[in-house]
């Protein structure tokens, strides 16, 4: 099935954002209490019973609404397999949300034939909303509810050194946000899965960034790849990721980082 369903995205961007703030609420109202040894499939990161529980809600509301839709959270089959795939993470920073430290976020976003064109975004602790649609550009709704489009800062501002500081902060989303609205210069993960970065791709596109694979040359990798690297927006944003590939020895594996 190679062609595009007839998808309104503007729809589901509208629907997503309402399932976030009840997420967020979820969460925020909930102790991060780890729910026995549990996993997340195929993944490191601990389960807890408010990431079960958000998971439910997210699951049941998007088959109520979208039953046309294929979600991850449904089976581990590959995102290529169908024309509309929502790629859901209920809490992006669990192991931070363990731990008490709020850099963690509700992400929702949906690709159609292995392309990110939708994602939203949101942290209920800092109550920011990050928000995009393919073709539509991206959006950050501060606690006040005003709306900015993305990046905050004028790409013609960036430069300077080649690396001002290095941050490992945990939530993949988050920091390719941070990407899109201009706050970090790059943000490179190897080893994250198509949920991880799905909604945030849309965003920093949107935003005037690139994404890329973490291998020179790779400059258009699939979703489900595992290697990313998310650079903002600017007129050298080649360079930077040329100067990147450039420092890359032998084949990246599990770790990221953030470069700003």
């Amino acid at each position: 099935m190679s062609s595009s369903p007839s998808v309104d995205l503007q729809d589901v961007h509208d629907f997503l954002i309402d399932v976030a703030y009840r997420a967020g609420g979820m969460i925020t109202s909930a102790k991060p209490v780890a729910a026995g040894s549990g996993m997340k499939k195929n993944s490191a990161d601990l389960v807890t019973e408010t990431d079960q529980a958000v998971e439910k809600m997210v699951s049941s509301s998007l088959k109520e609404k979208y039953p046309e839709f294929e979600s991850n959270l449904d089976s581990l089959t590959s995102p290529s397999l169908f024309p509309s795939h929502s790629i859901v993470d209920p809490i992006d920073g669990t192991t931070n949300f363990f731990h008490g430290h709020p850099y963690l976020c509700v992400s929702l976003g949906l690709a159609i034939n292995q392309k990110p064109v939708l994602g939203v975004i949101y942290n209920p602790f800092t109550k920011t909303l990050y928000t995009g649609i393919k073709g539509q550009g991206a959006y950050l709704t501060d606690p006040c509810h005003n709306r900015a489009r993305l990046p905050l800062r004028d790409p013609k501002e960036a430069g300077g050194a080649m690396v001002h500081g290095i941050r490992s902060l945990g939530s993949a989303e988050l920091n390719m946000c941070g990407v899109a609205a201009g706050h970090l210069d790059l943000y490179w993960e190897s080893g994250c899965w198509a949920w991880d970065v799905c909604a945030a791709w849309v965003i920093v596109e949107e935003a005037g960034g690139k994404v890329v694979g973490c291998h020179q040359g790779d400059w258009d990798p699939k979703i489900d790849q595992r290697r990313y690297m998310s650079v903002r927006a600017g007129q050298d944003q080649e360079k930077i990721v040329e100067e990147f590939w450039g420092c890359v020895q032998g084949k990246l594996e599990v770790g990221y980082d953030t470069v700003s």
